[in-house]
């Protein structure tokens, strides 16, 4: 085969693969849709299966809207009983690393045009961005949608709404008596790994030259001492572990 033959056969094959990729894309990120789905809720609901990467609002037995949503990744993905607590348009963003919040209505706000709060956690159903990362399992908990898909089902969903998340379609009618808050992580090993490497990061960071502060001698310091010495700077960046959803904000 020629030399030019192969080039022409090589760039089919990556333009091929290119139209899967969005194609694969394109149907992600789908516009929602009305569906014929039993999912063994309540009109009203809000039920989230993390497997399918897709967030249904129950409109009556055996009916649904269906939207493409981003879920946790392995680490935060998570199943359980909640409900709305509160509705916001153009939230603001407040990181919990310390760094500058982003006011609502700016285009670079991670949680987009809308956010439904759940419960008293930082759990949220929130637009996004980062429109790529539909269909994927990315965040740190919360459940990521086209900002256009959460400004719909913003004005469908009242306040109070029961929201119910489970990992497949075999789980259908799970948690309907489960305590609200609940919560069951999908993988509880990979979460305890990854805390402790959250723990050993922060330790590495504490201990870091960076991160200490010369002290000067002086009588005036609470802890006189005749030589320099060092003190760890204080950090905003690292949070205390705790086992629910405390902290989720992405």
């Amino acid at each position: 085969m020629r030399l030019r033959d192969l080039v022409r056969s090589g760039l089919t094959a990556v333009v091929a693969s290119t139209i899967a990729v969005l194609l694969a894309s394109v149907a992600a990120i789908a516009k929602p849709e009305a569906v014929a789905v039993e999912l063994g809720y309540a009109a009203g609901s809000v039920v989230i299966v993390n497997s399918e990467r897709k967030v249904y609002y129950v409109t009556g037995p055996g009916q649904a809207i269906r939207y493409g949503v981003a879920v946790g990744k392995a680490s935060e993905l998570w199943t359980g009983r909640t409900f709305v607590s509160d509705k916001k348009v153009d939230p603001k963003w407040i990181p919990v690393d310390g760094s500058e919040p982003v006011e609502g209505g700016d285009s670079s706000n991670p949680l987009g045009k809308r956010a439904l709060y759940l419960d008293w956690s930082l759990l949220r159903i929130h637009g996004t961005p980062s429109r790529g990362s539909i269909g994927s399992a990315v965040s740190n908990g919360c459940i990521r949608m086209l900002n256009e898909d959460v400004m719909d089902l913003f004005e469908r969903v009242h306040t109070g709404a029961p929201v119910f998340a489970i990992n497949s379609r075999k789980d259908i009618g799970a948690f309907k008596t489960a305590k609200v808050g609940d919560f069951v992580y999908v993988n509880p090993d990979v979460r305890r790994e990854a805390k402790e490497d959250e723990v050993d990061q922060a330790a590495n960071i504490e201990a870091s030259p960076r991160n200490r502060q010369l002290v000067e001698p002086s009588r005036n310091n609470r802890y006189y001492s005749s030589q320099p010495y060092y003190i760890a700077r204080p950090r905003y960046e690292t949070r205390p572990y705790r086992s629910g959803p405390s902290y989720w904000f992405d």
